[in-house]
């Protein structure tokens, strides 16, 4: 196995039991695309037509809304990345992907994904788990915007992904959690002095 794609097979791993030849069958078809931080990968209007692994770095989606950016998630190493409802529908895309770091991702065109499942029959299965995954975090994300406060929200965010709070600058913490920088400050202030 290339050890470029060591993250990428132990992820899958997680998920289902790729085998060998058909780990390398699928790694064949992906391109290393770099990115400095600050870059924009996918901008809204275009149809998605990539997926992409985050093998290294941390990126961001978010929305405009005017002329406000809404930070929708983040996407740390491991992950995957892409817009599939606007791949899915061929409708443009209201999504803006951005690397908040230096960032490495494997890219693979989605019709490309879908072409190798009948060659390989577990991607579809790892593709089914994922989506899953996907639809259970949306919902979990509108559940907590219906029941929970910025504080309980904030809280979540530093229990599901630690590493998220240094990483990336308050302002997008905020936008992510629906509140005002000051709000987010206000909470961290109280939460350590409590």
């Amino acid at each position: 196995m290339n050890e470029r794609f060591a993250h990428l097979h132990a992820h899958f791993k997680q998920y289902v039991d790729f085998e060998a030849a058909e780990f390398e069958r699928f790694c064949a078809h992906l391109h290393v695309v770099r990115l400095d931080a600050k870059t924009i990968w996918r901008s809204e209007g275009e149809i998605s037509k990539l997926f992409a692994f985050v093998n290294k770095g941390l990126m961001r989606c978010y929305l405009l809304q005017g002329t406000e950016e809404r930070t929708e998630r983040f996407y740390a190493a491991p992950d995957w990345v892409g817009d599939y409802a606007s791949f899915l529908n061929q409708t443009p895309s209201v999504l803006n992907f951005q690397a908040l770091e230096e960032v490495e991702l494997f890219t693979i065109p989605f019709a490309t994904m879908e072409a190798l499942y009948d060659e390989i029959p577990v991607g579809k299965e790892f593709s089914r788990v994922i989506s899953q995954e996907r639809l259970m975090e949306a919902q979990a994300r509108i559940n907590a915007f219906l029941t929970q406060s910025p504080t309980e929200r904030y809280q979540k965010l530093v229990a599901d992904q630690p590493d998220i709070i240094h990483r990336v600058p308050q302002y997008y913490i905020a936008q992510y959690l629906g509140i005002k920088a000051e709000s987010l400050s206000r909470i961290r202030k109280r939460l350590a002095d409590s």
